[in-house]
């Protein structure tokens, strides 16, 4: 609660007429924000349920647009000095009942006024020492909150590169398993080939050896009929020889 004693005139005031609510229930709100700082007192308004609030945060802001616009004031050097609310008029209707009767309906009206002071001079450097302290703490705690914030960062950057030297580790040895996988596959399939090409080679070998000895079975073959057929000469000659000495010796 601020302090009214030194200054007791206000520095603005606002009101407002025939406000369609009761000054019963007005007052509950503006017991809410008696004393209060002004911007203080907007908050109060604003985070209030009642029906009759929105009303009195209208005229309060009306009051201080009067002490800010007319006289220069800041906002945080005023107050609510006095806020009150009068009954006004009160509208008289009537509802239809049994038998014919009518019951009243009174709705009650109300006039509210709020008057705005300036603080002291004392509780305006109270209050910006205690502003200033507010906002070299938050800046404290911005700055707080920065340093730990790039901490995690360095902590998740560093994580990181342990990650990716694994992880290129890890590759690293993948290629290696890699390099000698294909290496041993290169290896196996020279190892293929060499062993089909001596296959081919000893097939040839083979081949040409069966070739030679088919030569020579036939050259062979060639001999011995030449052989027969000398033999077969031979023998046809020694007959006819016989056969002329045959013949010779019959003469």
């Amino acid at each position: 609660m601020a302090s009214t004693t030194t200054f007791t005139l206000p520095v603005s005031t606002a009101s407002a007429k025939h406000i369609r609510f009761s000054a019963y229930k007005v007052r509950e709100v503006l017991d809410l924000i008696r004393g209060q700082q002004a911007e203080v007192a907007l908050g109060i308004l604003e985070n209030t349920s009642r029906g009759s609030a929105k009303t009195v945060q209208k005229i309060l802001s009306s009051a201080i647009a009067n002490a800010t616009y007319a006289q220069g004031y800041e906002a945080m050097e005023l107050f609510v000095l006095e806020c009150f609310a009068d009954e006004g008029m009160t509208i008289k209707r009537f509802r239809p009942r049994a038998r014919g009767r009518a019951s009243r309906i009174r709705k009650r009206t109300c006039h509210l006024t709020i008057s705005l002071g300036r603080l002291s001079d004392e509780e305006l450097t109270k209050l910006r020492e205690r502003k200033n302290a507010d906002l070299a703490a938050k800046r404290q705690r911005r700055v707080r909150a920065a340093q730990e914030k790039s901490a995690e960062s360095t902590d998740i950057a560093s994580l990181n590169k342990d990650d990716e030297i694994e992880n290129d580790g890890d590759l690293q040895i993948e290629q290696t398993d890699l390099i000698t996988e294909t290496d041993l596959i290169e290896q196996a399939e020279s190892e293929n080939a060499e062993v089909e090409i001596d296959e081919e080679s000893d097939e040839s070998d083979e081949s040409d050896e069966e070739v030679t000895s088919i030569q020579q079975v036939e050259g062979s073959s060639e001999v011995s009929d030449e052989l027969k057929g000398t033999k077969d000469a031979e023998i046809s000659e020694d007959e006819s020889e016989d056969g002329t000495q045959e013949a010779g010796e019959e003469n």
